[in-house]
């Protein structure tokens, strides 16, 4: 008898016991093999026979032996569960050492974390809905990007996306698409957030972008306008004060205000994704830069939190530290800028107050003249003014995506996208040489990008033009409105 074998009597029957197996030996009528053992094994019975007692119980107890090693549940699959996982077996070959096991582990797991996931495109939906960003054309670019993702997975659980599926979509964006490479680093960059709120969300347990580098692009020059066409962009403003955009320019050129901080440039055509998916379109309630946030007597200029792109107040200082208490830098913004915000917060001269047929009336509104209708530009509605003609409110006029559009037409060069702020960097970079004090007015952090973006790009000969660039310049500015009060 085995050892760590229990045999029990039973009239003229051993029993062994084991598994929940009752194996049953007794001797029966055959000549030379008379002793058999009698069990059962996923309801089919099992037989097995030997000339001597020892002999039969060796045999069953060296099957009972491979049931302990095998557990029981191998004695209980069919013949075609046996089959599949004979098959698993040969399909994990290809990865040494992986066992069977592990797989089904691995899918109980990701199974058990489908059961808290969400598929792709609602996640997305809520992401979308929970995390606004301040900035609508923000909005408008990250619903564009993760919509584009949730409509390529649109089957899969948000736990279910591994870094392999998003590295293999960003390949794909590059082969299949031709995107470059800043628009697939975009993408990343849109889709890290987005698997963040998931995490926190519990919809999975990590955030997938870890593991996907940044896709590096080589650094281009920033885009700047010259000084003869800022020059042009200064004239035109002044030559149609109907567009009301010379306050505008001025603040971008001068004071670096990001234009998005002075006023929304709508887009014409959204994204295919916002026309496709029937989501409302997000609403921009950011305050914009207003004429009461400028001092002129104490030469101050204040983005408030509520109106910076960064949500962080700071102030513009016309003045240095040792004319004006508190104040961080000694050395003041050029005074270039305060000249032009006179004029520019006067009411536009000229009379502007209603559309008209006639031919030259439509031509002092900026249209096309020779009897053509063209696009007319009144003053916005609720513009107030003081009783000295002094604008109040908002700095950038309503329907500023159709005055820019029309101004643009007028110039007679390409316009250069973020130009007017990467104008104020590089030239006063070339001016000052202080890369700190020129992130200062910028609002960056980052001084050190600023050194390296901006430095060297204009002489300082230029730099110097740039700031000499006074309104008497110009024909025009000399005109003044006359004084009246109220609402227009």
């Amino acid at each position: 008898m085995g050892v760590g074998f229990e045999w029990l009597k039973d009239g003229n029957a051993w029993v062994l016991k084991e598994a929940g197996i009752s194996f049953r030996v007794k001797k029966g009528d055959k000549k030379y093999t008379p002793w058999r053992a009698r069990w059962y094994e996923n309801s089919v019975p099992k037989t097995l026979f030997a000339p001597t007692l020892p002999d039969v119980k060796a045999k069953v107890e060296k099957r009972v032996e491979s049931i302990r090693q095998a557990g029981r549940s191998a004695i209980i699959l069919d013949e075609a569960k046996l089959r599949d996982a004979l098959l698993c077996y040969d399909l994990l070959k290809q990865f040494r050492g992986t066992l069977p096991s592990t797989c089904v582990r691995d899918w109980i797991d990701r199974r058990g974390a489908q059961v808290g996931s969400k598929l792709v495109p609602d996640a997305v939906a809520d992401f979308l809905a929970a995390c606004p960003s301040s900035s609508i054309d923000t909005t408008r670019d990250r619903s564009s990007r993760l919509n584009r993702f949730a409509k390529d997975h649109a089957d899969l659980f948000v736990s279910d996306v591994t870094a392999d599926v998003v590295q293999t979509w960003l390949d794909t964006l590059r082969d299949l698409l031709g995107l470059q490479t800043q628009t697939r680093e975009n993408y990343r960059r849109a889709l890290s957030p987005f698997f963040q709120f998931c995490r926190r969300k519990k919809w999975r347990s990590d955030n997938p972008m870890v593991d996907i580098e940044r896709i590096k692009s080589p650094k281009k020059e920033p885009v700047y306008f010259s000084v003869e066409e800022i020059r042009k962009i200064l004239a035109t403003a002044v030559a149609h004060p109907e567009l009301d955009l010379l306050g505008y320019f001025a603040f971008a050129l001068f004071a670096g205000i990001r234009p998005d901080e002075l006023g929304r440039e709508e887009k014409s055509n959204p994204p295919q994704s916002e026309k496709s998916n029937g989501s409302p379109k997000p609403e921009d309630a950011r305050r914009r830069l207003d004429w009461n946030d400028i001092d002129f007597q104490d030469l101050l200029i204040t983005v408030s939190a509520e109106t910076s792109k960064i949500r962080e107040r700071r102030l513009i200082e016309g003045r240095s530290g040792s004319e004006s208490e508190g104040r961080e830098f000694t050395e003041p913004l050029p005074t270039t800028i305060w000249p032009w915000l006179e004029i520019a917060r006067r009411r536009p001269f000229g009379q502007f107050t209603q559309r008209s047929d006639r031919p030259d009336a439509w031509r002092s509104l900026g249209g096309g003249g020779n009897g053509k209708k063209a696009t007319s530009f009144l003053p916005r509605q609720g513009r107030t003014f003081t009783d000295d003609g002094v604008q109040e409110g908002r700095v950038a006029p309503d329907g500023l995506e159709r005055r820019l559009r029309h101004f643009k037409s007028l110039l007679g060069f390409r316009w250069k996208p973020d130009g007017l702020r990467h104008s104020f960097a590089t030239y006063h970079y070339a001016r000052h040489r202080n890369a700190a004090l020129t992130a200062h007015f910028l609002g960056h952090h980052d001084v050190g990008l600023v050194y390296t973006t901006y430095r060297g790009i204009v002489r300082e000969a230029d730099g110097t033009k740039f700031w000499s660039l006074k309104p008497e310049q110009f024909k025009g500015t000399d005109q003044r409105p006359s004084r009246r009060s109220g609402t227009a």
